[in-house]
């Protein structure tokens, strides 16, 4: 009885360092992703998800690409998620002074993006305004997302007149 209960806790134990922790953002970004065999970019890491909306951001589109989640990502150690991709500056005849849209398509893979944090000031001055979008997507354009779980987050934005 003592053996098969020795041989039963390492079992349990084994099985419990193959469970794959949730990944916790630093704040760092990182755009080294790995591809796989088609060409799909691979998204591990919170930095890996933050290098996406620093390039996108900067103005890469992604038109045409795909990325995988390939993990749960936690947001949770950083105050403020920047978007993956932004709308700036609109102003009162509809137009944007400054825009960066992901064109590409965002596949998570039944993964979850938890936790992130947005509180967004949108001050203008006449009609024009500072950012306008929020989300972990900000400004899509002709992109899919898709199976992917977005939860435990939090947008907060207002306009200061």
């Amino acid at each position: 009885m003592k053996k098969f209960l020795v041989m039963a806790c390492m079992a349990i134990s084994m099985f419990a360092l193959t469970v794959q922790a949730e990944d916790v953002w630093d704040g760092s970004t990182d755009t080294e992703w790995a591809t796989d065999a088609n060409g799909n970019y691979l998204i591990y890491t919170a930095e890996e998800l933050a290098g996406l909306a620093a390039k996108v951001n900067g103005g890469e589109s992604y038109s045409g690409k795909t990325f995988l989640l390939m993990d749960d990502i936690n947001l949770a150690n950083y105050q403020n998620w920047v978007a993956i991709g932004y709308v700036n500056g609109m102003v009162a005849t509809g137009t944007f002074e400054t825009k960066r849209f992901f064109s590409g398509t965002f596949d998570g893979q039944g993964h979850t993006v938890s936790k992130y944090y947005i509180y967004e000031k949108s001050t203008s001055t006449g009609a024009t305004y500072s950012k306008i979008t929020g989300g972990l997507f900000g400004a899509i354009s002709s992109a899919t997302i898709c199976n992917l779980v977005v939860r435990d987050s939090y947008l907060y934005m207002y306009n200061n007149h």
